[in-house]
């Protein structure tokens, strides 16, 4: 969704033509989520504490009224969408899988060791839908942790993301991945538009 569309949406009261409400729920979700993600971090430097039910909590934020299991695991196998190739976690080995995520990536502290954790938790793809959006919003919250700046992911580097993304996950190598992170909250840095 552009930001026209978004502003117009509020403004006005009435979806744009092109919109479905879907897209819209999911867009005002996303803005929500996050918006209160940056508040909790940023203006009251409240730590995000980075566990199973916050997480899940995160989800059910993200889908809520789009999705009956928001904020629950899958219990089925899911496809990976952009990703082929990539084979996630079976269903019941997703509370251990996620606990050992948690375990391993809830203090990563550089963009390098956030950069990996994104690409494990993605691997794990716990959810039946919105696995994205939580990786990234916890990419946002590690990052805001650890007093860095988030990378930016959108149109201008969505292609090279889901490359790095299956690069990392396909082959084990990072390098790509640990570097559109790096390049990407540079700009991030220097406004959205650079």
């Amino acid at each position: 969704m552009t930001r026209a569309d978004f502003d117009q949406a509020i403004d006005a009261e009435k979806l744009p033509r092109n919109m479905s409400r879907q897209t819209f729920h999911e867009a005002v979700n996303t803005y929500f989520t996050l918006s209160w993600l940056w508040q909790k971090i940023v203006a009251h430097a409240e730590a995000f504490h980075i566990s199973e039910e916050s997480i899940k909590a995160m989800h059910a934020d993200f889908m809520r009224g789009l999705r009956q299991d928001a904020g629950f695991y899958s219990g089925k196998v899911r496809l990976m969408g952009q990703l082929e190739g990539v084979h996630t976690t079976l269903p019941e080995d997703i509370p251990e899988e996620m606990n050992r995520w948690i375990y391993k990536c809830r203090g990563s502290a550089g963009l390098e060791e956030i950069a990996r954790s994104h690409a494990y938790f993605i691997a794990i793809h716990p959810f039946g839908d919105g696995n994205g959006r939580v990786g990234r919003a916890l990419v946002m919250a590690q990052c805001l942790n650890a007093g860095l700046m988030p990378p930016l992911f959108d149109s201008r580097n969505r292609a090279m993301y889901y490359a790095a993304m299956g690069h990392a996950m396909l082959h084990g190598r990072h390098a790509p991945l640990i570097r559109l992170f790096y390049e990407s909250a540079l700009r991030a840095k220097s406004g959205p538009d650079s």
